[in-house]
């Protein structure tokens, strides 16, 4: 069994921006100018937003590559041809629920791959 605190993602997922609206019919000046002034942050938040969440989806990719590795080497099969295969069928079964019901289903059908 791996240890799973291992492949904790260390960036956090940002928190969504919110779009910025002129919520009413008839706006006053000043909902203009508020308007106006959220626009011009969200767009300055906007490129932040993305650094952030490319960062997290690049440590979030790093994470499960490096899981898929100790996982083959923990299972003997790293030089296997359908390690691949096995643990694409076990990340489709499990991966919703965690890395622990990935490797159960992976422990499953190393089964059938190994000699």
């Amino acid at each position: 069994m791996l240890e799973y605190t291992k492949y904790k993602n260390p960036h956090k997922y940002p928190n969504r921006l919110e779009i910025p609206r002129l919520i009413c019919n008839t706006p006053t000046e000043a909902d203009i100018k508020e308007y106006l002034r959220d626009k011009e942050t969200f767009e300055k938040n906007k490129e932040e937003y993305a650094k952030n969440r490319a960062a997290h989806q690049e440590a979030e990719a790093e994470r499960i590559r490096q899981f898929k590795v100790d996982l083959f080497a923990a299972y003997g099969v790293t030089e296997h041809p359908k390690a691949e295969r096995t643990f694409s069928l076990a990340w489709e079964l499990g991966h919703s629920a965690g890395l622990h019901e990935v490797e159960s289903f992976f422990a499953d059908l190393v089964t059938l791959i190994k000699d």
